[in-house]
């Protein structure tokens, strides 16, 4: 503070862009102009601030800064000195990255065009470059970087962004030359025409070498100079090993292999020592020819592009690039570098001008064309900046149109309150500004057609107090000559729910001899219906299924309305389709469907769903295709004849969402399930299996094969059956599922092949400690009579589950089975063994008539008929295992044991009175 007298006396006319009050608010003078530096940055006036706290914003800089001095050097002044950004501490900085490759290059670890790659990669990652992209998307950018304090908005108004700065971020102070109070540095912000984030500035710098290798640097010119060349090559590799990053040592390099004549070596280093000082914009135009020289366009045109960055402002190095990537037929990249060009450089005269404009819109239409909304709305919006007085009507109309198409409107009425005439009471800043103003007026007479532009954002805007009066004139013009502006207003006015407004527009349309086309008449319809004018809605729909029968907008909407009053029969009349017709609107289809359902008729409901389905699914025509829907055959159906293919019908799109199309299918097998239609009903299911739609969802997918399963058991076919049910084994945890278990065993029930012993005894191969295995094995063998074989594999079953009584049973009754057999040896051990195994079912299971009836049932078969009256007698004495329950008859053996017991005693040779015995146990227990 010693010089504050000199300083209470400022240069006159200084203009204040910026003042703090007490309370600290600081408050931004809007009006006062900047002018543009040399430098890039902007010169900036006198800031008035009080002296309390100016004193302790500059007692807090001086802390700050005192503790950097040490770091810091002092670079010439055409150089820029690049900050150290510690906001990735984690993470390597450009400078370690860069040596890494480098020494990575020179120790012959990657090849150059690795080397080239690399860099290149880092350098877009770190450079911001040029911002424009294909994005349209505005909204996700603005999602993407709302995190980002620095990032403005496209749209923001002025005082928002100051008020954005303020609340966000810290204005950076620095100390002043003597004679002023302080200065504040001020970087442009990007431009507000893109929405994309602003990056980090981390442009590379050029760097000086340090101190120690100056010299050193200055001994290997001097070695060359004297023509010892090897010793100067050697000396600049030492340091390039000792700082890689910096560019002198390959520049000195690439000339000394140039004059060796090494051209290829010389290349590769001019292009790393470009790289390492990408501020030289001479040496990448040198570079980019040296690349044309060798054929090589795409590297000319990175060179031209790093060019462009060095010196934006060249318009010679943007044609060069243009008409290079022109010939290269990049046309997305001449597009982006084409928007580079408007942005940086400023046309000379006015023939320039024109010239940029026309190259703007020429840009815009091939954005247009190609879908890029958003980049043809900036290109326009670039060249309105720098050449608004080269602008005409048809250009504004066409700027206009893509700010209505990319919904930015507030955008339309700031373009023509600053170049049309259009004028508020109040400045247009933001959307509160236009909600605040009161009136408006056209100070001069514009086209119809941007008058149409104006009408639109109004109503979007919602100030539909400015757009109804000028609506209202539209219908002064001749409809056949303007038709196209009274839709487009129209269609404003019907999405705003305008209806009435937008109703005499519609009409003039549709008494029109140029724009009497069915989608007017469509949306005239459904403005008379949103009317309540029901009549004459009904009329405008019929008109439109009678000028285009595929409408299903208008079936649909007539449908709906038919059955709001009751009409059914005419609204199934709207939404059936011709059934000779090629093609059938699914959405008009789906309608009929859930009509069929609300009015019971599930016959016509399941005939309307199975020809919605078709449209995803494919008509099973032979046992191959069922095979596949069943997951027997593992192979795609796109190997499947395609000769059919002409004979489908076709189908519209369709929004069905899938849950919605299962729920149909639910119904419609519930529906055909209680009527005994299994045929029909197995048909539905495995033209389900078929469709790819279902097949998305594995939960849907899986259901419908358990559906399909239980139609194939309901109706009898095991053959089909088995492989649903495999399949459902093969599941997962299934393996261990006894429910699945008993569905598979069903369907082997019910079955008349042998397919399924094949299966599990591979299944049992890759489980052999699986029970279930075994003892399903045991029975086949049994059934096919190798009784050794199930014998093992009933063994196997005990040894892992000793007290189960079911498996001693079936031991018992195997080695029962063995001594029957003719030429078998060893029975007496054999029935010793069997009586073992019965003996211990009985101690297992405990009394009771189900045991007693199994072991005399064993003993009748061997033979040894007096212990079988003796089991069979007591089994009479027990009552059945199951007396409650519907079916507890059924568990009942006393008519079973008292038919045995009739034969045992009818025996010729067993006793006299036999007979009379036998006829006293049938008579007691058989007879009805």
């Amino acid at each position: 503070m010693e010089d504050r007298e000199d300083q209470e006396h400022p240069t006159p006319q200084v203009q204040v862009v910026a003042s703090c009050d007490s309370s600290g608010v600081t408050f931004i003078n809007e009006d006062t102009p900047l002018n543009l530096a040399e430098n890039g940055l902007y010169e900036i006036s006198y800031i008035n601030i009080a002296e309390e706290d100016m004193v302790s914003e500059l007692e807090l800089l001086d802390t700050v800064t005192n503790d950097d001095d040490s770091s810091r050097q002092s670079y010439p002044e055409n150089f820029e000195v690049e900050d150290a950004d510690d906001s990735d501490d984690g993470e390597p900085n450009a400078d370690e990255e860069q040596v890494a490759m480098t020494n990575d290059f020179l120790s012959g670890k990657i090849s150059f065009q690795d080397f080239i790659t690399r860099v290149e990669c880092s350098d877009d990652s770190q450079s911001s470059g040029e911002d424009y992209s294909d994005i349209d998307d505005e909204e996700q950018v603005l999602e993407e970087n709302k995190s980002d304090p620095e990032y403005i908005p496209e749209g923001l108004s002025k005082r928002q962004t100051n008020l954005h700065r303020k609340s966000e971020g810290r204005k950076e102070i620095i100390t002043a030359p003597k004679g002023n109070i302080a200065v504040a540095s001020y970087t442009p912000q990007p431009s507000p025409a893109s929405p994309l984030k602003r990056k980090k500035a981390t442009t590379r710098v050029m760097k000086r070498l340090p101190s120690n290798l100056l010299g050193l640097m200055g001994e290997a010119n001097l070695r060359y100079a004297r023509n010892e060349k090897q010793d100067a090559i050697n000396l600049c590799m030492e340091v390039i090993r000792q700082a890689p990053n910096y560019a002198e040592p390959f520049q000195a390099l690439s000339m000394f292999y140039e004059d060796l004549g090494d051209y290829e070596k010389s290349y590769q280093l001019s292009l790393i020592a470009a790289y390492l000082s990408p501020q030289d914009a001479d040496e990448w135009i040198r570079l980019a020819e040296v690349c044309l020289s060798r054929n090589d366009e795409l590297q000319a045109s990175k060179c031209l592009a790093k060019a462009v960055q060095a010196d934006p402002s060249n318009i010679q190095i943007h044609q060069n690039r243009c008409e290079l990537l022109e010939s290269m037929g990049a046309q997305k990249d001449l597009l982006k570098a084409c928007l580079t060009m408007l942005r940086c450089v400023q046309p000379e005269n006015e023939q320039k001008r024109n010239e940029w404009v026309e190259l703007a819109v020429r840009i815009a239409r091939m954005h247009h064309a190609s879908g890029h909304l958003h980049s043809a709305r900036r290109a326009l919006s670039n060249a309105l900046v720098t050449c608004s007085a080269s602008f005409t009507m048809e250009h504004y109309n066409l700027l206009l149109e893509l700010q209505v198409l990319t919904k930015h409107y507030l955008d339309v009425m700031k373009v023509l309150t600053k170049h049309c005439g259009l004028v508020f009471n109040n400045k247009i800043f933001d959307a509160i500004d236009l909600e605040e103003a009161e009136t408006m007026e056209l100070t001069q007479e514009l086209p119809l057609d941007i008058l149409s532009k104006l009408c639109i954002a109004l109503v979007y805007s919602k100030k539909h107090d400015f757009a109804f009066p000028l609506i209202e004139t539209f219908l002064e013009y001749d409809v056949e000559s303007f038709g196209d502006i009274y839709l487009d207003v129209a269609e404003a006015l019907v999405e705003n729910e305008f209806h009435q407004r937008a109703l005499p527009l519609l009409e003039a349309l549709t008494k029109s001899q140029s724009f009497c086309l069915a989608a007017v008449w469509l949306k005239y319809a459904n403005s008379l219906s949103a009317l309540d004018r029901a009549d004459e809605a009904i009329v405008a729909f019929r008109h439109v299924i009678h000028l285009v029968p595929s409408s299903e907008d208008a079936r649909i909407s007539l449908a709906e309305l038919l059955t709001k009053l009751g009409r059914h029969e005419e609204a199934l009349e709207a939404v059936t389709q011709d059934s000779e017709a090629s093609r059938i609107e699914a959405s008009v289809l789906h309608h009929k469907c859930i009509l069929l359902l609300k009015e019971g008729r599930m016959n016509q409901f399941i005939a309307a769903y199975k020809l919605l389905m078709m449209r995803h699914a494919r008509n099973i025509r032979s046992k191959d295709e069922i095979y596949k829907a069943c997951g027997a055959k593992k192979i795609g159906w796109e190997s499947a004849d395609e000769e059919s293919a002409d004979d489908e019908l076709e189908f519209g799109a369709s929004s069905v969402e899938l849950q919605e199309e299962y729920r149909l299918l639910r119904l419609a097998a519930e529906h055909l399930f209680k009527e005994k239609r299994l045929v029909e009903l197995e048909r539905i299911c495995f033209t389900a299996l078929t469709s790819p739609l279902f097949r998305k969802k594995r939960d849907i997918c899986r259901e419908i094969q358990f559906i399909t399963l239980q139609v194939c058991l309901a109706k009898g076919d095991s053959y089909y059956a088995y492989n649903l049910a495999r399949s459902l084994l093969l599941r997962c945890n299934n393996l261990y599922n006894n429910r699945v278990w008993n569905l598979l065993i069903q369907v082997i029930m019910r079955g008349d092949d042998v397919r399924y012993n094949r299966f599990l005894v591979r299944l049992l191969l890759k489980h052999p400690e699986h029970v279930c295995l075994s003892v399903l094995n045991g029975h086949a063998c049994v059934a096919s009579g190798t009784y050794k074989y199930a014998l093992d594999e009933y063994m196997s079953a005990c040894k892992m589950e000793p007290n189960n009584s079911l498996f001693l049973l079936l031991s018992a009754i195997v080695l029962v089975q063995l001594t029957c057999q003719k030429f078998s040896s060893g029975k007496h051990s054999l029935v010793t063994q069997a009586s073992s195994f019965f003996d211990a079912y009985l101690k297992s299971r405990g009394d009771c008539q189900e045991v007693f009836y199994n072991i005399g049932r064993g003993m009748h078969q061997l033979g040894l008929l007096t212990h079988a009256l003796d089991f069979y007698k007591k089994a009479l004495q027990f009552k059945p295992s199951v007396t409650q329950g519907k079916h507890a008859h059924v568990f009942d053996l006393s008519r079973e044991i008292a038919f045995n017991l009739s034969l045992i005693y009818r025996a010729a040779d067993f006793s006299s009175s036999g007979f009379d015995v036998a006829r006293m146990y049938l008579d007691k227990y058989i007879t009805i």
